[in-house]
């Protein structure tokens, strides 16, 4: 299939350009280049590493990465975090010869499977970039996989009339269409079957429907001049695919087999846009790349389609979209073929829609906490208080992947663990967080009655920190939990011995320890230089919760 679409698109050019050249000695012009589609959007663009032109199609995995096909002799399988670092792993075969992958497909297994069409095998990559591959019978081609809900992969051969069916053991099954047909594309349908495109050698084909039993049943497409490509499921409970070919268009088929299509609006005067790939998106259409477009495009459900021009300029022929995903972000992935970019679209950028982020703070029995600052981050920024009753939102959100970071001001008994959340197609609440208490341990260092400013103070034990007395000998350390510590006083001139204190989140209340002096029989502090000295240190545990004091005083004797 792939060496027909070279020559096809070929003999494309070269019509073209013996039209254009006899209308300019007829001194007729028939053949203009058009401005870019009016819609603007954001996008990001990322580039792959190697720079090799070829990436093909793209998936999400299961690890809330995107995943991609590189082409290119050697073939890769690329990695692509929302954040733009890309991680490629070769393919074993590659280096013996050209496996040429094509697409790729989270399994059911946890892992992401993929074809290679030159090689006549089915590959499976694990998130962590380990590669196997099966072998599957001569001449298959496979294009298109997709997991089918028996738990198996299945896959369209282009190299001859069959539907493929691999278990995540290895097993392989075939399954015929039809004679001089080749499959292309294939997805799970709505209704529990498999759903496929058909080309056939003379332009024309069919959508294709599989039981996973392996009964087939095909629907001749009404355009005689075209092919039918990629395929998806759509959020109507039916299913869409795209055309390439003189008339570009977006088909809809039904369960029952009812065709109908959509006109893609030509680039000007140059029709041949050739729609490839197609996928959901989160906010209820479906997107789809137009390879000589040089769009994103968008078709509702009703058949309305607006196309985003990609911000990189050729004339006519420019990054050249093909695969296309929604993306755990919330966003819309496509690879760009000639120029070896994932490319991101924004869909908040072209959707006007905004949402909500919600939840509430509480105390381990219900109560909720007030005046908690509440950070996100991640796609959109922002900071807000808790009311009174422990409640926050954030407003104006666009879709995207957030985290929810509470943070506890000096003084809040509390500690919090972030959240992360993915905003998409609505608002999102219940992101509550409960509060866990946390305790204090503070002190002074005195010596004849008069605080020791300077002195560092360093914890250690189920929490680390370090502080300095202030000018009256004071020192605190918070947000401390339930453990044992150990303080440990330091400055010039003085020799201190550590304390060791436990917290355990009982009340204690003038809990006195007298440390004496070194060589009287217990442990000390000797300062240099200095007349004898009180070291005072007071422990304090307070919850907001419950509110309990634990004091602990130590004096120093000489």
């Amino acid at each position: 299939m792939n060496g027909y679409i070279v020559l096809k698109n070929s003999f494309l050019r070269l019509s073209l350009f013996y039209t254009v050249l006899s209308t300019l000695i007829l001194g007729v012009v028939i053949f203009t280049l058009a401005s870019a589609p009016a819609s603007a959007a954001t996008f990001n663009g990322f580039t792959v590493p190697t720079l090799a032109p070829g990436i093909q199609n793209i998936t999400t995995g299961p690890d809330g990465n995107l995943w991609f096909i590189e082409a290119a002799n050697p073939g890769k399988i690329g990695r692509i975090t929302t954040a733009g670092v890309v991680t490629e792993f070769p393919i074993p075969t590659s280096s013996i010869a050209d496996s040429d992958p094509r697409v790729i497909t989270a399994g059911p297994d946890g892992n992401l499977w993929f074809t290679e069409n030159n090689r006549q095998m089915i590959g499976r990559i694990t998130t962590a970039g380990v590669i196997t591959e099966f072998p599957i019978p001569l001449n298959s081609s496979p294009l298109g996989i997709t997991a089918g809900p028996d738990g198996n992969l299945w896959y369209a051969e282009q190299g001859r009339s069959m539907i493929g069916r691999i278990t995540t053991a290895g097993v392989v099954t075939d399954f015929p269409i039809s004679s001089g047909n080749f499959a292309t594309n294939i997805t799970a349908g709505p209704d529990g079957n498999l759903w496929f495109t058909v080309g056939t050698d003379t332009y024309g084909g069919f959508i294709g429907m599989i039981t996973t039993a392996g009964v087939v049943t095909l629907f001749s497409i009404p355009t005689s001049e075209d092919y039918p490509y990629g395929i998806t499921a759509g959020p109507d409970g039916n299913l869409w695919f795209t055309y390439f070919g003189n008339t570009p268009k977006i088909g809809r088929i039904t369960t029952a087999g009812v065709i109908t299509e959509f006109a893609v609006p030509e680039y000007g005067s140059y029709p041949y846009l050739y729609p490839y790939g197609i996928t959901a998106g989160p906010d209820g259409n479906l997107w789809f790349t137009e390879y000589y477009g040089n769009t994103v495009s968008r078709i509702t459900t009703s058949g309305v389609i607006t196309e985003f021009a990609i911000p990189t300029s050729y004339p006519i022929a420019d990054s050249m979209p093909y695969g296309i995903t929604a993306g755990p972000d919330g966003n819309i992935w496509f690879t760009e073929t000639s120029t070896g970019t994932i490319g991101e679209l924004i869909l908040a950028s072209v959707s006007g829609t905004t949402y909500t982020i919600s939840g509430t703070i509480t105390t381990s029995s219900g109560i909720g906490i007030e005046e908690v600052i509440v950070m996100l981050s991640g796609a959109g920024t922002g900071t807000i208080t808790t009311d009174s009753n422990g409640n926050y939102t954030f407003a104006g959100i666009s879709h995207g992947a957030y985290t929810i970071t509470p943070v506890s001001w000096p003084g809040m008994e509390y500690s919090f663990t972030s959240q992360n959340v993915t905003v998409n197609g609505a608002n999102s609440t219940g992101n509550n967080f409960t509060g866990t208490p946390t305790y204090s341990i503070s002190g002074t260092v005195e010596s004849g009655g008069t605080g020791i400013a300077g002195v560092t103070v360093t914890l250690s034990g189920a929490a680390s920190g370090t502080t300095t007395t202030d000018s009256n000998g004071n020192y605190t350390f918070t947000g401390l939990s339930n453990g044992s510590y150990t303080i440990t006083p330091s400055k010039s001139g003085y020799t201190f011995t550590p304390l060791n204190v436990t917290i355990n989140g009982a009340n204690s209340t003038d809990d006195n320890i007298v440390v004496y002096a070194s060589g009287s029989g217990g442990g000390g502090c000797t300062p240099v230089g200095y007349s004898p000295a009180w070291l005072i240190i007071t422990l304090i545990n307070l919850t907001l919760a419950g509110g309990y004091l634990m004091r602990k005083k130590i004096a120093l004797n000489y």
